[in-house]
């Protein structure tokens, strides 16, 4: 599994944390999985609000994450669902 954090807007906070997940070839995961796992290890204001499979991540040349390109996909990808 690879992942990434990024803001997504939120009417109650400002900003709530999205949870971006690639899945393992043959894997089964599932939203409820991802979120689950988080609360066990993170405080409770850090756990995502949510969870988005993707089929890859964007990558710099140096193979960082990259965020910005994350946080844009995921956006568009919210207004072009009509949310």
């Amino acid at each position: 599994m690879d992942a990434a954090v990024v803001g997504v807007p939120s009417r109650r906070w400002g900003e709530s944390p999205l949870a971006v997940v690639v899945r393992a070839p043959g894997s089964e995961l599932d939203e409820e999985a991802v979120l689950t796992h988080r609360r066990e290890q993170l405080a409770r204001f850090k756990v995502p609000t949510g969870v988005a499979f993707v089929v890859a991540l964007p990558r710099n040349a140096t193979g960082e994450v990259r965020r910005g390109e994350v946080r844009r996909r995921v956006m568009t990808a919210t207004e072009e669902a009509g949310g």
